[in-house]
């Protein structure tokens, strides 16, 4: 219902696609609604039938509290005594997300292909000065080829993993509310490390060097020396350039 036609919108598609070379977007008109005042809306924010005993045995209760450098602290359960802390960094965030081994990379391509060093000796663009700006568009101009070669349309792709990195890491730092995640939870992490141990022990298939290919080389000649031999009407054929 919400994508009908209503009052102004008589279309519903509102003709326009937008993408980025990696993943397309689409506009549809909504339903506008009206914002409901306080006087309009009933509150009711009465509990009822509720005692300590039945809070700790039929619900997890959690007292978060934001700050500045974690994303969250929750206190769990009511008890007086002792408080179990569920906390999620910020550090922790961004690694989730993901932009963390983003960033790594990226600064890593900029040392390579020496875009780092042009963006760091980037003049200022704010400024009011007239000589000041044509120095700048003059600087930006001298190495235009250079950062459109590295911002290319190739990096929408990653934009897009950095947008589902995010949706991931809400979701997770409500797991770890929830259910304590891997992070307080021992088994889950118990697991994870097994995991991980039985993938460095795994044999790993190592390269042929140069030397193995011509002794394969070699015999799949002498091979084909004894097979084709004397086949046809008594001659040698050897296959090859």
């Amino acid at each position: 219902d919400d994508l009908e036609p209503c009052g102004n919108n008589y279309t519903m598609f509102g003709n326009i696609f937008k993408s980025n070379g990696f993943c397309v977007g689409c506009l549809f008109y909504k339903r506008s609604t009206k914002r409901a005042t306080m006087n309009e809306v009933d509150l009711e924010l009465k509990l009822h039938d509720f005692d300590i005993n039945k809070v700790q045995n039929s619900y997890r209760t959690l007292f978060i509290d934001p700050g500045r450098k974690t994303v969250f602290t929750a206190a769990e359960s009511v008890s007086t005594k002792a408080h179990s802390l569920l906390r999620c960094t910020i550090r922790e965030c961004y690694h989730m997300t993901g932009s963390t081994r983003y960033q790594a990379d990226q600064r890593r391509q900029k040392k390579e292909i020496r875009t780092e060093s042009i963006e760091s000796e980037m003049p200022s663009h704010k400024t009011t000065s007239y000589q000041l700006y044509t120095v700048y568009v003059q600087y930006i101009l001298s190495h235009l080829n250079t950062l459109f070669n590295f911002y290319r349309s190739d990096t929408a792709k990653f934009q897009f993993f950095l947008y589902q990195g995010r949706q991931r890491a809400a979701g997770k730092m409500v797991n770890i509310l929830l259910t304590g995640d891997a992070k307080y939870n021992r088994r889950r992490s118990k697991k994870k490390k097994k995991n991980k141990k039985k993938k460095k022990a795994a044999p790993r298939l190592q390269p042929m060097c140069r030397q193995s290919k011509q002794l394969i080389f070699f015999l799949l000649m002498i091979f084909t020396f004894f097979f084709l031999k004397d086949r046809i009407n008594g001659n040698l054929v050897i296959y090859g350039k």
